[in-house]
């Protein structure tokens, strides 16, 4: 059984080591695009979109489920999810896309409902997955209300992205409702996974992981087709969002085979995933930089800043002493266990 936990413990990591790099590449992409607009790279992005953020979702629904599993991870949650929050603020002020402060306040709502969504956990997906669908229906897409983040960027300068991250809340209905059920809902497919086990999730159709990794990697391809042929439609967003989802599920599925049959990769990984927090932040200060210094899109600054940061997370992974390695973790672990008052 400890073994058992260990390797567990290990692809989890690897997973989050894995999307840590996704997501700096994403965001440094989506922040070339928003400067300077380029046909190339709107390809790149349209193929990347929002998969990396669902996966993570996943994940930290996982994690959030082995905290409340631990008679010592309990007891210093909300310590945590309230240290998580007040980090997600901060660091707001260097990306317009923080997830941080999203994920503590989901992480405060499992807490205060763990008893009932372990009780019934069918119920519990089923009322989440008809929140998610009612609001794709009766919401429309509405985030270019938040305004156009290069002009945000010219008025307020270094306040411009926790400016154009206000305003998305305050101005996109999109934004408040859909874009943050979406993400309760794959926090919460991760989290029942840890309840549960991978093997007895509630969705599962098949009875072997390899076999739900084809399945829905099928259904993804249909799902592609019904979006790629209604993208004007309600139907479109339901295909998009299944697409989402689906992609998310067989891609993950899919990694968690390479990394069981391949451990040393998996190994490789998971000691990027122990330092997630605070390779995401450090790959922030880098898109901060980007958006003080207002970079055009040309193949070289491409070429110099998805370098960085895939060079970053390398430093990160062979040097223990580079910046204080896990500097974070380590710190926001230790205020927890301390008392407050």
């Amino acid at each position: 059984m400890e073994k058992e936990t260990k390797v567990r413990l290990q692809v989890l990591d690897g997973l989050r080591g894995y999307f840590i790099l996704w997501i700096g590449i994403f965001n440094t992409l989506s922040i070339l695009q928003t400067l300077s607009p380029n046909v190339y790279i709107a390809g790149i992005l349209l193929l990347i979109n929002d998969k990396g953020w669902f996966c993570l979702c996943g994940i930290f629904g996982y994690s959030f489920g082995l905290l409340l599993q631990s008679e010592e991870g309990l007891k210093v949650f909300l310590k945590r999810m309230v240290l998580l929050f007040l980090l997600g603020i901060i660091n707001s002020f260097l990306f317009y896309g923080d997830i941080l402060k999203d994920y503590a306040l989901i992480g405060l709502l499992l807490y205060s409902l763990q008893n009932p969504i372990n009780k019934h956990p069918q119920w519990s997906l089923g009322i989440v997955s008809a929140l998610v669908l009612l609001s794709l229906y009766w919401v429309d897409f509405d985030m270019a209300k938040a305004g156009n983040f290069a002009q945000i960027l010219k008025a307020k300068g270094w306040l411009a992205p926790i400016t154009y991250n206000l305003q998305l809340y305050i101005q996109s209905k999109y934004f408040l409702i859909c874009y943050h059920l979406e993400m309760l809902w794959l926090v919460l497919i991760g989290y029942l996974a840890s309840q549960q086990g991978i093997e007895r999730l509630v969705f599962w159709i098949c009875s072997s992981v390899r076999k739900n990794f084809q399945l829905y990697l099928i259904l993804d391809v249909i799902m592609i087709g019904i979006w790629l042929m209604n993208t004007t439609n309600r139907l479109g967003n339901y295909g998009y969002l299944f697409h989402i989802l689906f992609f998310s599920i067989w891609y993950m599925l899919g990694l968690v085979q390479v990394m069981t049959k391949l451990p040393k990769l998996g190994s490789f990984l998971a000691e990027m995933g122990k330092c997630t927090l605070s390779l995401y932040l450090c790959q922030n200060v880098i898109l901060y930089l980007m958006i003080l210094l207002n970079l055009e899109c040309t193949m070289i600054i491409d070429t110099c800043f998805l370098g960085l940061q895939i060079g970053l997370i390398i430093w990160f992974r062979f040097d223990k002493r580079f910046l204080y390695s896990r500097f974070w973790e380590r710190y926001w672990r230790t205020l927890a266990l301390r008392k407050w008052w």
